[in-house]
């Protein structure tokens, strides 16, 4: 093709824009057609070849010079990022035990709370007891008790907020449900190449498409 060797880009560009306007105008209604058709794709597949190999040169080199300043960022990256992990896993041991902490002081609030208000009921259904009936003082007893405690709060940091993130970890392959588990495409694909119209996999269909390739 000449106009790969045409050093400017746009009258190459629109030399391969014309490529589609050729195919598009192809009638491939008789096999004299599709012979032609044939040929004109040979020229094209060259043509693509020739393309390709003009642009590996440059390609190259701007392959080289990005593999070249992505190393160095990432090697810049790491170092930031490492020192960055070291700051988070201390912010993350800190505040996990401050809530921690909030937590157990919580529950003890909580439980004190609870008790002062089951000896409370327990002395108004001892005083309700001698006072009247039995029946009622009963019924006290089992009325639900609703315990009102303040909640324990953990100070904010001014430079540093935290996201809580959940993760997970597949401990039994076997006992995960069959919707959280993903077909293997590739052992699928590997199949199917191997047997071809043979493949008998349940819930996947085979069928062959065909794909022109020139003489």
């Amino acid at each position: 093709m000449e106009t790969c060797e045409i050093v400017d880009i746009d009258q190459q560009m629109q030399a391969l824009s014309a490529l589609a306007r050729r195919a598009m105008a192809i009638s491939v209604a008789t096999l004299s057609e599709a012979e032609s058709a044939g040929q004109v794709r040979g020229e094209m597949k060259t043509d693509r070849a020739k393309w390709v190999a003009w642009n590996a040169g440059p390609k190259q080199k701007a392959h080289e010079l990005h593999k070249s300043l992505t190393a160095r960022e990432n090697q810049g990256l790491k170092i930031i990022d490492q020192a960055i992990g070291i700051i988070d896993d201390k912010l993350r041991t800190f505040e996990t035990e401050r809530r921690r902490k909030a937590m157990e002081t919580q529950r003890l609030l909580d439980e004190q709370a609870r008790k002062v208000a089951e000896e409370r009921q327990l002395a108004e259904a001892e005083a309700l007891d001698k006072a009247g009936p039995r029946a009622e003082a009963e019924r006290h007893l089992e009325a639900p008790i609703v315990v009102a405690t303040p909640i324990v709060q953990v100070q904010k940091f001014d430079t540093v907020s935290f996201v809580e993130r959940w993760t997970h970890e597949v401990v039994d392959e076997a006992a995960v449900p069959r919707q959280f588990c993903s077909p293997d495409d590739k052992k699928i694909r590997a199949h199917v190449l191997s047997h071809k119209g043979a493949t008998r996999i349940a819930g996947v269909q085979v069928k062959p498409v065909l794909d022109p390739r020139s003489k």
